[in-house]
């Protein structure tokens, strides 16, 4: 299973300490900064975390949108953008998930 850890409006976490505590949990590690923002993902597989100049998205597991298995965070702030991850039941599976609005410096957990 894959591990995703981060900061906001706290001194920045060190990616490198955290990776190597988290080795285990595969060989990509992936971090985006933002300010006071920070999100970093462990995992065996590539893709889990994303960021465009208003959102930064960072997910672990498997998650599933409209019976569709998500591979890529930038799938994500698609779904995201386009209103699909609003209700409640939207995402499906063993996942969690974290989308920071960069301008409002939130992060966003979809319901």
């Amino acid at each position: 299973m894959d591990a995703m850890f981060g900061s906001i409006g706290m001194p920045l976490v060190d990616p490198v300490l955290f990776s190597r505590m988290l080795k285990h949990r595969g060989s990509y590690v992936d971090t985006i900064k933002e300010a006071d923002i920070s999100l970093t993902t462990v995992s065996r597989l590539p893709g889990r975390i994303f960021k465009d100049p208003e959102l930064m998205v960072s997910y672990t597991g498997s998650p599933s949108v409209e019976g569709k298995q998500v591979s890529m965070a930038a799938d994500l702030a698609e779904l995201y953008a386009l209103g699909k991850l609003d209700a409640p039941d939207a995402v499906n599976g063993h996942y969690c998930i974290a989308l920071v609005d960069i301008p409002k410096q939130q992060i966003l957990f979809p319901p």
